[in-house]
C-alpha cells in the first residue's frame, strides 16, 4: 500500500472494511521507561556540572584573592545523616589564625568518611574578606575535584542527549 511507504510505522487492518484507514502503532512501554533514564542521566549530570563550576569558581577565587594560614583540626563533627545507617560523615572543624591576628574557628564544608585526627596541622585558605569562607589547601580539593565533577557532568550529559535522541545506543532496550 502507497500508506506504508508514507507512514512506514502505521499499519492497516487487512480484515477492515476501510483497508485504507490507517491505525497507528503504539510506543512499547519499556522504551518509554529507558527514555526517562536517559532524561534523568542528563538532569543529573547536568547538575554536576552546576556544582562543579560553583566549586571551581569558588576555590579558584579563593587561591588567587585568599591568604594562606597554618591551623589545626580542632574536632570533628559526626554527621550521621550520611548513607545508611552505619555510615558517617566527618566534617573537620579547623582553628587558624589570620594576618589580623583573629582566631577563627570553622567547619569545613567538606566532609570525609573518617575523622581526622585532632590536632592535625592543616594549612587553609582563607578568603581575608570573610575569614569563614575557607577551604584546605589541597591539590585534589582546589584543582581536580571541581574538574572531576564538570568532566563527568559533560560526558554523562553528552552521552544522555546523544542516547535520546537515538545517535548512540548504551541502554539496551
Amino acid at each position: 500500500m502507497k500508506l506504508n511507504r508514507i507512514f512506514p510505522k502505521i499499519e492497516t487492518f487487512s480484515n477492515s472494511p476501510f483497508p485504507s484507514q490507517p491505525i497507528p502503532t503504539k510506543k512499547p512501554l519499556n522504551s518509554i521507561r529507558f527514555m526517562e533514564t536517559e532524561i534523568i542521566i542528563s538532569a543529573v549530570s547536568a547538575i554536576l556540572i552546576v556544582v562543579g563550576a560553583y566549586l571551581w569558581q569558588k576555590t579558584n577565587y579563593l587561591v588567587v584573592n585568599g591568604k594562606k594560614a597554618k591551623g589545626v583540626i580542632f574536632k570533628n563533627v559526626k554527621d550521621s545523616n550520611f548513607g545508611s545507617e552505619n555510615k558517617s560523615h566527618y566534617y573537620p572543624v579547623v582553628r587558624f589564625l589570620t594576618d589580623k591576628q583573629e582566631w577563627i574557628t570553622e567547619k569545613l564544608n567538606v566532609g570525609y568518611s573518617y575523622a581526622m585526627d585532632e590536632g592535625t596541622k592543616v594549612e587553609v585558605l582563607y578568603d581575608p574578606d570573610d575569614p569563614t569562607n575557607i577551604v584546605l589547601n589541597s591539590t585534589f580539593q582546589i584543582v581536580i575535584f571541581p574538574r572531576l565533577l564538570v568532566a563527568v557532568g559533560i560526558l554523562g550529559f553528552l552521552l544522555g542527549i546523544l542516547e535520546l535522541l537515538g545517535i548512540i545506543k548504551l541502554i539496551e532496550s
